[in-house]
């Protein structure tokens, strides 16, 4: 029978950093990798630039993932963005940050980060299988005992799995990571798309495809005190909305969706709320007198169009002139701006998912090595854990955090082997 010491399920960047952690701890170490090659997804993000992490602490890190971001503390401390920069630098690929937060790599090719993995890889004596997709792992009275791919059992001294959620399965997550964990005994908490486009139910959304504007959302109805609030760019697209404040909360609308259809508020101008609008559009018609129409007061402050169709979808006529609007109206405009409510049917799906919300249970796995609470020698890292944050470097810092972590963990456990 085949064996190694370290077996890592998933070539991607929980799954590279995990190989090339446990290698240099000593481990002999093989990756398993269903798709032809590694790296794929990595090579995808942040439109081909990969966002790889982003200037800040380790508590704004945690922080950014919710009440389950404590969970991270371990692995953060292993390996931190500072951290992170230095590996890559060290594998000749230096970083830069064009905004002082959000760090790619220097070149703005994502597929030299993807490269600099594969290469620390193979200078660590890695052995990447391509085209090779675990069917099952081989577990013996409570430990791990290696894996069986393409028929054939590898046994192993330790087993990381790092094979993703379920986003992007053609990229190389899909939902196989789960079936293996639940194998292992491993409760899922369910799986929804995250950092994903959304669907609108009403048709005047898509009309304003291309507008890109700065807004605060939140999901309507929701608890104040569980309130989750975006800020950021959304762009309106043929079937939706999209961008950087409505992929943050796609996640928590996924999980709504599954009740019904979730409508969101978007502030027109974050921190402009219903009363601030109501005084800003009465203090502009005091300054001209009130000869202004409401198209050209909007106008001032947003896209043409979407003023336009705002003013349509109220009925109000756009050549009026400010000093014609009755108070009521202007009350009635000014709340329409401070939280325009967009009706959502659905999300993107996982095809256009950058994450997947959901995964294995934090209580089942130990935060200080990222080894299972249930399977003895059996490691997880990355996305495959319930665990997801905002887009903008969040998700791929733990995915390298939690990957040292686990490989570092698993080589030195299997030497002591």
């Amino acid at each position: 029978m085949e064996s190694c010491d370290v077996a890592v399920i998933g070539g991607g960047s929980a799954g590279l950093m995990a190989a090339a952690a446990a290698a240099q701890a000593g481990a002999r170490v093989e990756v398993f990798e269903r798709l032809p090659g590694p790296g794929r997804k990595l090579c995808a993000t942040g439109g081909g630039r990969c966002n790889l992490t982003r200037h800040a602490a380790a508590e704004e890190i945690m922080a950014a993932f919710g009440k389950r971001g404590r969970f991270m503390a371990p692995a953060l401390e292993k390996l931190d963005p500072p951290g992170i920069c230095r590996y890559f630098a060290g594998l000749g690929v230096p970083t830069a940050s064009e905004d002082g937060v959000h760090v790619f790599a220097a070149s703005g090719r994502a597929e030299d980060v993807a490269n600099a993995l594969q290469k620390d890889c193979l200078k660590r004596n890695v052995r990447v299988r391509t085209g090779e997709r675990v069917t099952s792992l081989l577990i013996e009275d409570g430990a791990i005992r290696g894996l069986e791919a393409r028929g054939r059992r590898i046994r192993a001294r330790a087993v990381i799995l790092a094979a993703g959620g379920c986003s992007h399965p053609a990229l190389g997550s899909d939902g196989s990571g789960h079936a293996l964990a639940r194998q292992a005994g491993h409760e899922i908490a369910e799986a929804t798309p995250a950092l994903v486009p959304l669907l609108a139910a009403e048709p005047w959304v898509g009309t304003l495809a291309g507008i890109v504007l700065p807004v605060r959302l939140w999901i309507r109805d929701s608890r104040p005190g569980g309130r989750r609030v975006t800020e950021g760019p959304m762009l309106f697209t043929h079937s939706g909305i999209s961008g950087p404040a409505t992929l943050d909360i796609s996640g928590d609308v996924a999980v709504a969706l599954q009740n019904g259809d979730v409508t969101l508020c978007a502030q027109v101008a974050p921190g402009l709320d219903a009363g601030a609008w109501s005084a800003r559009l009465e203090e502009t018609a005091q300054k001209d007198g009130g000869r202004r129409t409401l198209r050209a007061t909007l106008a001032m402050w947003m896209p043409a169009r979407l003023a336009d169709t705002l003013l349509d979808r109220e009925r109000m006529n756009g050549n009026m002139r400010l000093a014609g609007l009755s108070h009521a109206n202007r009350d009635r405009l000014a709340a329409l701006l401070g939280a325009l409510p967009l009706k959502i049917r659905g999300a993107g799906g996982w095809a256009r998912a950058m994450v997947t919300r959901g995964g294995v249970r934090l209580k089942e796995v130990r935060p200080e090595t990222l080894e299972s609470r249930l399977v003895r020698g059996l490691h997880l890292a990355g996305e495959i854990l319930d665990l997801d944050g905002p887009c903008g470097g969040y998700n791929l810092t733990w995915a390298f955090a939690s990957g040292r972590l686990a490989g570092c963990s698993a080589g030195h456990r299997a030497g002591d082997g």
